[in-house]
């Protein structure tokens, strides 16, 4: 039967959700056999994909499953799981599914107490400062010839501005700025009468909350974060323009707010270190490399790869 393959490799996956259904009600009669929900239900929550089919294709599922099963029962019979090398593969098939289900509940189950959690955000409190800022932004007419996003963005926003600076009078512009601002002139002023960004530009300059995880570049986060309340960066290039940075206040994230985060660093941590002690502990040491030189296998190949992530 087709699709034989496709159901012994979905079978690895676990926990899919599957319709809801009594177990007990007879879904279906295969080889004069009634097929209960509850019966079913066991093979489709082994599989998203076949949880999927099961909804548009129900026959052709309960089809594949139970002449598989069947198929499977025939070659126990005759002794095959037995024979190398499909002995082999079957093991190596089960610890594939076992070792990936383990590093899963390593990974997600290691257990982080409440003085863990107070002990990590005490020691990485750079990761959980805020910053409230203002900014002006000063663009350039340039060319933007790359694809990334954010040469799509600065193409986008130059495209908005209709700059004709060059980016050398942009430059000295916005140094000149900072300089006045540092020397007590207005920001909402300076804003209203430079600013190229609509949206803070709106706000007299306000550009909110930057934390560790806002989706900013790392250059203008790294210009934030080296702030104190109440100073002014340097100009921060970007492929639009620079950036006039203000720090109006600089707080902790509450430590609350910051406890899911912190768990999964800690088990993120933790499951580094696991995997990098299995690596090691199974490191083989080649006893005979005369014999696999022999056997025509090159010992510089790449390292094998790691055990399976979840």
């Amino acid at each position: 039967m087709k699709d034989f393959a496709l159901l012994a490799v979905c079978a690895a996956a676990l926990y899919a959700q599957a319709p809801a259904a009594p177990q007990d009600v007879v879904i279906a009669t295969v080889d004069g056999m009634p097929i209960t929900a509850g019966e079913l239900n066991q093979y489709i929550q082994a599989s998203p994909q076949i949880a999927q089919q099961f909804r548009t294709s129900p026959s052709a599922v309960i089809q594949n499953i139970y002449t598989l099963k069947y198929l499977d029962a025939l070659g126990e019979m005759h002794g095959l799981a037995q024979q190398s090398p499909i002995k082999q593969i079957l093991e190596l098939q089960r610890a594939q599914t076992l070792a990936q289900e383990e590093i899963s509940r390593e990974q997600n189950t290691f257990p982080v107490g409440p003085e863990d959690m107070d002990a990590y955000y005490h020691q990485h409190q750079e990761l959980y400062q805020k910053a409230h800022i203002k900014i002006i932004l000063i663009t350039f007419k340039a060319t933007v010839t790359g694809t990334s996003t954010e040469d799509l963005k600065a193409a986008a926003q130059q495209l908005f501005s209709k700059s004709q600076r060059s980016e050398a009078d942009a430059k000295a512009l916005a140094e000149d700025l900072v300089m006045k601002i540092r020397g007590g002139a207005d920001f909402a002023k300076l804003v209203a009468e430079y600013s190229d960004d609509p949206a803070s530009k709106a706000a007299a300059g306000d550009f909110g909350i930057v934390t560790i995880s806002s989706s900013l570049p790392e250059d203008l986060k790294k210009a934030v974060f080296a702030l104190k309340a109440g100073e002014v960066a340097e100009p921060v290039r970007q492929p639009a323009g620079y950036y006039v940075i203000q720090c109006q206040e600089k707080s902790l994230q509450p430590i609350d707010d910051a406890r899911p985060a912190i768990v999964t660093a800690i088990r993120r941590a933790h499951f580094e270190e696991y995997m990098n002690g299995l690596a090691k502990r199974f490191t083989p040491k080649i006893e005979k490399p005369e014999i696999l030189q022999e056997m025509g296998i090159s010992l510089s190949t790449p390292a094998a790869p790691a055990p399976p992530k979840p």
